[in-house]
C-alpha cells in the first residue's frame, strides 16, 4: 500500500487540481493538534490562490463499504494571510463527515468517544471551524502562536466543541538548533469524528483535555532529536484509568 500517490492538475496560475492518496490539504495551526497529522486521505482536492487568500476543497473517502454507502469527508477551508509585517493568519472552513450516522466506521466495537446507540454512531459530524496563526521573530527564535476552534453542528452542544492553543519559540524545520512548545487542548465527546483525531492526544479518543509538552535539537542540520509529553484527562467510561499519559521519543534523519 503506498502512503503518497496522487496526479496534480494546474489549469492555470494559482489553481490546482489533486487526485489520489495525498498529504492533507488543509492548514493546521502552527502547534495545534486535533485533527491526526498522520493521516493521508485519499480523493480529489482544488486549491486556488490569489492576493494573500487561499482556499481549498475536498472530497475523500473514510470507509469503503460492500453492502451499504461509503462514508465520505467533504469540506472548503479559506485562510487569508493579512500584509507580512503583521504576521497574522486566519481562516475558517467547513468539514462534512457524510454516511457515518448510524454506521459502525470505526474500528472493532470502539467508536474512540463518540456516542453510540445499538450498532452505529448517533450524530453526524458537520464541523464548522475557525482558525488563527501568528508569528514573529524574537532574539531567542521565531515565535509562533496557534488558535483552532471546532464545532459540530449536529450534536448536543455539551458534547460539540473542541478547541486548542498552542505557542511554540523556535523552529528547527526551518534550520533552527532548537524548539520549545506547549499547547492545551479539549475535544468533546461528539466535536469530531473520532477515526480522525490526533491518535497521540488522549490516546486518539475523544473526551479528552490537557496538554502536550514538545522540545526538538537539532544535533546537525539532517539529524534531529525530540521529545513529546501528552498528559490528559479521560472520561472514566474510557478507560481504567482516567488520566493519559505518554512519553514519546523521536530519532529523525535526514539523506
Amino acid at each position: 500500500r503506498l502512503d503518497l500517490a496522487y496526479l496534480e492538475w494546474r489549469p492555470t496560475t494559482g489553481v490546482r487540481v489533486q487526485g489520489g492518496r495525498t498529504r492533507q490539504p488543509w492548514l493546521r495551526p502552527a502547534g495545534t493538534a486535533l485533527l491526526d497529522s498522520d493521516l493521508m486521505p485519499e480523493g480529489v482536492t482544488a486549491f486556488g490562490a490569489a492576493g494573500g487568500f487561499t482556499a481549498i476543497a475536498f472530497h475523500h473517502a473514510v470507509q469503503e463499504r460492500r453492502a451499504d454507502d461509503d462514508a465520505w469527508l467533504s469540506g472548503l477551508q479559506v485562510t487569508w494571510r493579512l500584509p507580512a509585517t503583521s504576521g497574522l493568519r486566519v481562516g475558517a472552513g467547513y468539514f462534512d463527515w457524510h454516511g457515518v450516522r448510524e454506521r459502525r466506521p470505526f474500528f472493532g466495537a470502539d467508536a474512540l468517544g463518540n456516542s453510540v446507540a445499538g450498532s452505529g454512531l448517533v450524530y453526524d459530524y458537520d464541523v464548522v471551524e475557525a482558525l488563527a496563526e501568528y508569528s514573529r521573530e524574537l532574539a531567542p527564535g521565531p515565535l509562533r502562536l496557534g488558535f483552532h476552534y471546532l464545532r459540530n453542528l449536529d450534536a448536543p452542544s455539551r458534547a460539540a466543541t473542541a478547541w486548542s492553543a498552542a505557542a511554540t519559540l523556535g523552529n528547527v524545520s526551518a534550520g533552527g538548533r532548537w524548539e520549545l512548545g506547549y499547547a492545551w487542548q479539549s475535544i468533546d465527546a461528539d466535536a469530531l469524528f473520532a477515526g480522525w483525531v490526533d491518535s497521540d492526544f488522549g490516546g486518539g479518543r475523544t473526551g479528552a483535555e490537557g496538554g502536550i509538552l514538545r522540545a526538538a535539537y537539532a544535533v546537525t542540520p539532517k539529524i534531529t532529536l525530540s521529545g513529546s509529553w501528552f498528559d490528559q484527562r479521560l472520561p472514566r467510561s474510557a478507560l481504567r484509568e482516567p488520566r493519559y499519559r505518554r512519553l514519546q521519543l523521536d530519532f529523525t534523519a535526514q539523506y
